[in-house]
């Protein structure tokens, strides 16, 4: 969610003079500058993915700007599947609501059993939880194929019963034996109505946790958590549990990731590095002959002294300064040195020039 907050928001640029007015020369319009930047740049520089100014330097009666550019970094989340945004997997969502399944069963009050189920088998007392909670499964995996017609498969196999692990059948019991589940304390028929309609509709998202995400996955989610948070009376433990599936907070992650997305899809990898300029009257203007693109999302390591910038940040390791030609006095040549890190740079005395 941050993320797409500071995308929507990068970086801006000001001057100040000596009256302390500000005027904004880069960013998008607001209440203060309703106009924008001066330069007709908006926030970024024009590109929404520069979040940061890494390094700047003077040369020659110019000021060198270069950025964190996080499009290296985020071009991963292109791929993300709807169970990675979750951080679960199709597997553990079709665990969690076999458990919920069971679970209602088990909390569902008996007399109210005939308006949701096609069946009256005879159900076992508290006072058996093992055989309770076998019950609640076969009359789980009953009430899904009701409400699902089992689809046949070449080898006629069906539908996939309620059936769970032993870390949740456990749960179950020992929650039924030291009071933590009270069988059929849910009493209320429309209650438990919606709660088997959730059930349904989380299990038909189930297959979309392993497909890349999409904006309609996110609609269906929000669906059901506004379903679940208009319920008034579903036990407090059963509640838990439907939030380990449905959080507002994978919600809003969700909708932060399709922010991003656009973002991404216009910016390249790289950095850029910007040189700005004042004219005689005051006006400043901003240029960049290209995005420098590389395995590398900022220009962290920038050269002071009137040296041009040329170090880079990679998008893993130690900041780097590349091929650079070190013109020592009254040598007439240059002679190239590579610098591999900080401490390499700073024990370099020579002036520095970067090499095409």
């Amino acid at each position: 969610m941050t993320q797409a907050t500071n995308l929507e928001q990068s970086i801006n640029l000001y001057r100040m003079d000596a009256n302390e007015n500000v005027e904004m020369l880069v960013g998008d319009a607001n209440k203060t500058f309703p106009d924008g930047g001066s330069t007709g740049l908006g926030s970024g520089y024009g590109n929404n993915m520069n979040q940061y100014t890494w390094q700047t330097a003077v040369h020659e009666g110019k000021m060198y700007l270069s950025t964190m550019n996080t499009t290296t970094l985020l071009e991963p989340i292109a791929q993300f599947t709807n169970g990675d945004i979750l951080h679960m997997s199709a597997q553990e969502w079709k665990d969690t609501v076999k458990y919920l399944r069971a679970f209602l069963e088990i909390l569902l009050k008996r007399d109210d059993t005939a308006a949701f189920s096609r069946t009256r088998s005879v159900r076992p007392s508290a006072d058996d939880p093992d055989a309770l909670v076998e019950w609640a499964c076969r009359q789980a995996s009953e009430r899904a194929a009701a409400d699902t017609p089992a689809q046949i498969d070449g080898d006629g196999g069906t539908q996939e019963e309620v059936a769970l692990t032993d870390a949740q059948r456990e749960s179950l019991v020992k929650g039924i034996k030291d009071g933590g589940i009270v069988p059929e304390s849910l009493d209320d028929a429309n209650t438990a109505g919606e709660l088997f309609a959730i059930n349904g509709a989380l299990s038909s998202l189930a297959p979309q946790l392993d497909e890349q995400a999409s904006e309609g996955f996110v609609d269906s989610y929000g669906d059901l958590l506004a379903a679940l948070g208009a319920l008034p009376q579903v036990p407090e433990n059963l509640k838990k549990l439907y939030e380990t599936l449905l959080k507002l907070a994978s919600k809003q992650n969700m909708q932060a990731f399709f922010k991003s997305l656009p973002y991404l899809a216009k910016s390249k990898r790289g950095f850029n590095l910007f040189e700005i300029s004042e004219d005689a009257q005051g006006g400043v203007a901003v240029a960049s002959d290209n995005t420098f693109v590389m395995p590398s999302h900022s220009n962290r390591a920038g050269l002071h002294r009137q040296q041009h910038l040329c170090g880079r940040q990679p998008a893993v390791g130690r900041p780097r300064v590349h091929r650079c030609i070190d013109h020592r006095p009254g040598d007439g040549r240059g002679s190239r040195h590579r610098f591999g890190s900080h401490d390499d740079r700073r024990q370099a005395q020579a002036r520095l020039t970067c090499a095409p």
